[in-house]
């Protein structure tokens, strides 16, 4: 049972953001009385025994949703950037809530794939020239993003509907949209989960042979240690416990290390661990890797039409009008990353060991 100091903070989707956060809050916000949405019982038995209140449902049950977000002190999103159906339960949730009412913080996931093609017009500039900052302001940052662009669909709603200085002041509510990059890295324990990009190529190289990118391929893209990122979580959340409704001129939060990584080396990075682990299909063609010279033999290769995702990873991998990102809030803040990058982690860290081995 909560006692009087205790805050309510309500989390959808304790996946591998999720479930890392939730364990980080348990750890250093014990002020904090956590509850988790979650559809599966053995999940529920899991965040039981962690100490954290599961609530049954799914991302389809709004009613619930917006029930918990009216009277919950913190909501956190990390289920899907695209799940417009559970993002905008919670802002009815929170616009429901009778006048008067106390502060309440929104901090909704979203993702930096929202970023490709926004450099548009740029022409051949540096990253470092195609670079944003979290310090811009709301309206600096929307000018770049396209309005077809991915996730636009729930965050450009959300700025209107929730996600501004005018609407936060009616309703006494401080919000912040959280942009992570690729995610590498094994999630918090009892789930140890890992991210998609690095997995889901892992996978196809594991079906269909060694691929790599070709000579002079400039692709780079950001990425941020699991771990980081939730402390980027818990940095957001004590400087929105601080800030005043309106007073923010930036809604967006850049967590992304400061130094993107590049593609080429990645593939590299993958097909040297299924070499190193003596995965049956590096024996295959002299253990060459193919290369892919073409964006549309990459698409072809991590799925076609058969995944949902092949081109948007096509437009993250071989893109050349991506914006890149600098994560100033929370260095302002006094967050420092601590991890040394996606291709360290898989060479160094071993972070793809395990799966790998377990397809053996």
């Amino acid at each position: 049972m909560a006692t009087s100091h205790q805050k309510t903070l309500f989390l959808v989707g304790p996946g591998l953001i999720g479930g890392s956060l939730l364990v980080k809050l348990k750890e250093a916000r014990p002020d904090l009385k956590l509850h988790a949405l979650t559809r599966r019982d053995d999940q529920a038995a899991e965040l039981e025994k962690l100490g954290i209140t599961p609530v049954k449902g799914s991302l389809t049950d709004t009613k619930l949703i917006s029930e918990w977000a009216s009277k919950s002190d913190i909501i956190v999103h990390t289920a899907s950037a695209d799940d417009d159906t559970s993002v905008f339960a919670i802002v009815e949730g929170l616009k429901s809530r009778p006048r008067g009412s106390k502060r309440a913080i929104y901090i909704h996931t979203s993702g930096n794939d929202e970023l490709v093609r926004s450099a548009r017009g740029l022409g051949a500039q540096s990253v470092a020239e195609k670079t944003i900052s979290d310090k811009w302001t709301d309206e600096e940052l929307d000018a770049r993003i396209a309005p077809d662009a991915y996730h636009r669909h729930v965050d450009g709603p959300l700025r209107n509907n929730l996600c501004n200085p005018a609407t936060e002041k009616e309703h006494n509510v401080v919000t912040s949209i959280m942009m992570p990059p690729l995610i590498y890295g094994i999630g918090s324990e009892p789930w140890k989960r890992i991210s998609i990009q690095t997995p889901m190529l892992t996978s196809q190289m594991m079906k269909n042979g060694l691929v790599a990118l070709p000579d002079g391929h400039t692709g780079v893209w950001n990425c941020v240690w699991v771990h980081d990122l939730v402390e980027q979580y818990l940095v957001l959340l004590e400087h929105l416990e601080k800030v005043e409704p309106g007073e923010q001129t930036s809604h967006y939060v850049f967590p992304a290390e400061k130094k993107p990584f590049v593609w080429k080396e990645h593939f590299e990075a993958v097909a040297g661990e299924l070499k190193r682990l003596g995965h049956p299909v590096a024996k295959a063609n002299g253990g060459q890797a193919r290369v892919l010279k073409t964006r549309e033999e990459f698409v072809e290769f991590i799925g076609g039409k058969e995944n949902s995702y092949s081109e948007w990873y096509g437009d993250i991998v071989w893109g050349t009008e991506n914006s890149y990102t600098s994560p100033d809030l929370t260095a302002g803040l006094g967050f420092k990353h601590k991890a040394k990058g996606v291709v360290d982690s898989i060479v160094n860290g071993k972070e793809l060991e395990d799966f790998i081995q377990k397809q053996m």
